[in-house]
């Protein structure tokens, strides 16, 4: 495999694994931030509904910025 090919495969992986830490990270934060707060405030489910739109609504942010960002 040429180098210049290989080095394009690893750039799409890293890509491919930042998108899906980024997902994972603010989804799963929220989700489980969300129902800790529920608990504590006895609002079930509504801080969950409400912090798991604003994690989607980040996610979808920084997922944007990190694909239109250039190579450095």
């Amino acid at each position: 495999m040429p180098v210049k090919k290989y080095l394009s495969a690893i750039e799409g992986y890293h890509l491919a694994l930042q998108i899906s830490s980024i997902l994972v990270c603010s989804v799963f934060s929220s989700l489980f931030g969300g129902i800790w707060l529920d608990q504590k405030l006895g609002t079930t489910p509504w801080l969950t509904l409400v912090l798991m739109v604003l994690g989607l609504v980040i996610a979808t942010y920084t997922i944007y910025r990190t694909v239109k960002e250039p190579h450095k």
